[in-house]
């Protein structure tokens, strides 16, 4: 885990952060940090796709199929938060 930060992940930790300081505990606190994880599950699936496509580029067939297991888990982590915010939110 050598190399620069990811400036992208870290905007999205700042956001949560402030939002977690700045929002009363209870539902609306879960709601801003579920959103929160959220954001931090989207640029997981934008960076695998992308690395997906450079390894489909490279032909590297090994490192296709794990990171597409990856962006799978990530896929399907989203629609549980997703499930769960629209639980918090009776929608």
């Amino acid at each position: 885990m050598e190399g620069p930060s990811n400036l992208w992940m870290n905007g999205i930790l700042d956001d949560a952060e402030r939002d977690a300081s700045q929002t009363q505990r209870g539902r609306l606190l879960d709601i801003a940090l579920t959103g929160a994880i959220r954001k931090a599950k989207a640029a997981e699936i934008v960076s695998s796709e992308t690395a997906l496509r450079l390894a489909t580029e490279l032909g590297l067939d090994d490192i296709v199929l794990a990171v597409e297991a990856n962006r799978q888990d990530e896929i399907a982590a989203d629609r549980r938060l997703k499930a769960c915010l629209y639980r918090l939110t009776g929608s």
